[in-house]
């Protein structure tokens, strides 16, 4: 009996953000820099440490079954320090005023009801 093998790959695969027409998968925000891959399920699983070296670099992979998306795979959202949090605080409230009003006032407002 004759094995067939399949002869090489031409083309890259859907891992690597093509489909297996050798078109383009994703899509492309504008005014944004991102470019969102698509991957299929069984292309995720045979590929899972190159996707996570991609994610790990700042690129988010949506991993779909039969075309419908089930996972995103994102890097980490980093939490802000206390510090951090305080700056964007003063940030808002810098130049915001209370026409006029003292906060006394409020207070005494507030107790009415």
């Amino acid at each position: 009996m004759t094995v067939r093998r399949p002869g090489p790959r031409t083309g890259r695969s859907a891992c690597h953000g093509y489909n297996r027409h050798r078109e383009p998968i994703g899509s492309f925000k504008a005014g944004m820099e991102t470019f969102m891959r698509t991957v299929g399920a069984y292309e995720a699983k045979t590929h899972w440490s190159e996707l996570l070296d991609e994610v790990a670099k700042g690129e988010t992979i949506t991993i779909t079954r039969r075309g419908e998306p089930v996972a995103v795979l994102a890097p980490p959202v980093r939490e802000k320090s206390m510090d951090e949090l305080i700056q964007e605080m003063r940030k808002l409230r810098k130049g915001q005023t209370l026409g006029g009003i003292t906060i006394r006032e409020l207070i005494e407002e507030g107790r009415r009801y």
